[in-house]
């Protein structure tokens, strides 16, 4: 995937627009120069993205900080105060800005210490403020962010089996129209598309990690080879899976999850090329995946991870799961350019009806954001906004209670 050279657009124009002049360029300068040199190499570009929004969001709330604490804040500090002029030095424009800041904590907690009613109701009404709306985004982060950082995920589609005959099963009617693909499946659509750009499926399996400190049951995820080109992720260090690599003869290859890589090869760069055992057989180590890189399993049954696997293996040698017929595969496929999902829906579903003339078996393709997020991506949105109302709403009653103190 080819990563932006630039930094975020908007977020350095509103840092110009935040930040005094005095100190607007050098402090823009040092961010950049971090974003290019530290951040990028290391990351993907969302990723590296999201690190410059969320730096240039903390510097703008500092600024802030600093200037309130001239406005409403400093006039309730200077009326706790008034009282003990002569135990405050007098400020002169040659101290320093850390001694100016350390200065007005110390008074501040002076103040609160005389104020303890004051003290109780703005922490508390700060604390329900920055606790819910930090909440909302953990949560928000977890299910629709870390969950979509991919390449272009408005083209990238789920795709799954459908069995007609299930409709109104007793037992399989509320998945009809979601079952998992086998090797044979993806066989078929992977040689016979023409509306996708990459085609890919995977799915996971734990299995016994040693060769590498204490033995350990850690979770794998096998791929295609083709995955990672699919979801637009590259690695590290290293490389990816390359075609035939899933084939049934094929050598034994894997690639590390960023934790595995930190805890067992205190983060290497050489461990490229060494080997490793998972359930007795050897894999040669060819890459390292990116720090956060997740891939839920979708699948009926295999919901309850989060998607971060220690390693990664490709499809197709025989001891997995007995064979890959006996596979519960997501389909996943990137739409080719101009190509709509109905279009790709309506080919991939005769792909998998095969020769017969009336088959059960179709297809459905979803966009992978709404599989993922369901009917749960506006409700969480919504919700969001409402905690950053609040805590909008809790800051102005701190400094309403801060200018009723101190008038």
């Amino acid at each position: 995937m080819t990563k932006s050279r630039h930094r975020p657009r908007i977020a350095g124009i509103l840092l110009r627009l935040s930040l005094p002049k005095r100190a607007r360029q050098s402090i823009i300068a040092d961010l950049d120069e971090e974003y290019m040199q530290d951040v990028l190499p290391t990351r993907d570009a969302g990723k590296a993205r999201m690190w410059y929004w969320r730096e240039a969001l903390s510097l703008m709330q500092w600024y802030l900080f600093f200037r309130l604490r001239r406005g409403p804040l400093r006039l309730f500090l200077r009326s706790s105060i008034s009282s003990r002029k002569n135990e405050r030095p007098t400020m002169t424009r040659t101290r320093g800005f850390l001694d100016s800041v350390f200065q007005d904590v110390r008074y501040g907690i002076r103040s609160m210490r005389r104020r303890p009613t004051f003290t109780i109701v703005a922490v508390a009404t700060l604390g329900i403020g920055i606790g819910t709306a930090t909440t909302m985004f953990s949560v928000v982060d977890g299910v629709l962010l870390r969950q979509l950082a991919f390449e272009d995920p408005g083209k990238l589609v789920n795709v799954w089996i459908t069995n007609s005959d299930w409709r109104e099963h007793p037992l399989f009617s509320d998945y009809w129209d979601k079952g998992p693909l086998t090797w044979s499946d993806f066989e078929r659509w992977r040689d016979s598309n023409t509306q996708f750009r990459n085609v890919a499926v995977h799915s996971d399996f734990t299995m016994t990690l040693t060769g590498v400190g204490e033995p350990d049951q850690i979770s794998v995820g096998l791929a295609s080879a083709g995955l990672f080109q699919t979801l637009g992720v590259s690695p590290q260090i290293g490389r990816g899976f390359l075609p035939g690599e899933d084939g049934p003869t094929a050598t034994r290859v894997v690639l590390l999850g960023h934790s595995l890589w930190r805890t067992r090869f205190a983060a290497d760069p050489d461990a490229v090329g060494r080997t490793l055992s998972l359930d007795g057989n050897s894999y040669s180590i060819v890459g390292v995946l990116p720090a956060g890189f997740r891939l839920r399993t979708l699948v009926l049954g295999n919901q309850e991870s989060d998607g971060d696997r220690a390693a990664w293996i490709p499809l197709g040698q025989p001891e997995i799961l007995g064979g890959l017929e006996n596979q519960r595969m997501e389909g996943l496929g990137r739409l080719a350019h101009g190509v709509t999902i109905e279009q790709a829906s309506a080919e991939t579903a005769t792909l998998f009806a095969g020769d017969e003339p009336r088959s059960p078996f179709g297809a459905r393709l979803v966009f992978r954001r709404d599989d993922v997020t369901g009917n749960y991506r506006m409700p969480l949105f919504l919700l969001l906004g409402a905690a950053g109302v609040l805590l909008i709403a809790a800051c102005s009653n701190v400094a309403m209670l801060a200018i009723g103190e101190a008038s």
